[in-house]
């Protein structure tokens, strides 16, 4: 199956980009997201010829929320995406940066194939996540991506994926649902 250029930037270069060099995406997102994902895009569509991005730089939305607990404290950037045309396509990407330095996650609401969204993440062996449906509201995703987040910190941050991988029955998409 040939990916496309969008599932590329949504499941491959944004969290490629979260897990090499963190701190620099959260800088070049806040505020203005579409200016990175549009260099994305066209990075993506490098390998095709006369690519043309269908999105525009205000296609891109940022919304951003710190959210506390105990000493510790996290930052959820969503970003939202131009309106989902095909199954994987997302209509929100979330970065979490934690301050305490514990590892950088990336969850995307990607629609299925009902039509439904999924919440999703994605850890730094590019292995998938589904935490089942998402909530429709946007906040209520978010406070989801924030539970979710705190969660996996709480229990060793994405460590446990890696350990929950070793096992051999284990496949490449994990069902956290």
């Amino acid at each position: 199956m040939k990916k496309s250029i969008r599932y590329k930037v949504e499941h491959e270069l944004l969290p490629s980009a979260l897990y090499s060099s963190g701190p620099m995406l959260l800088y070049e997102v806040m505020g203005h997201p579409g200016v990175e994902l549009l260099r994305m895009y066209e990075k993506a569509g490098n390998e095709q010829s006369n690519y043309e991005c269908p999105f525009s730089a205000e296609q891109f939305r940022e919304t951003h929320q710190e959210f506390f607990r105990e000493n510790d404290a996290i930052l959820v950037i969503r970003i939202a995406m131009p309106e989902p045309e095909s199954i994987l396509d997302c209509r929100a990407v979330y970065l979490c940066y934690s301050r305490t330095g514990s590892h950088n996650m990336l969850f995307s609401s990607e629609l299925g194939g009902d039509g439904q969204f999924f919440l999703c993440g994605w850890d730094w062996d590019n292995r998938h996540l589904n935490f089942g449906l998402a909530p429709e509201n946007m906040q209520d995703e978010t406070d989801n991506v924030a539970s979710y987040y705190w969660e996996m910190m709480k229990n060793g941050g994405a460590d446990i994926i890696d350990e929950i991988s070793k096992s051999p029955k284990q496949h490449k998409s994990l069902r956290a649902s």
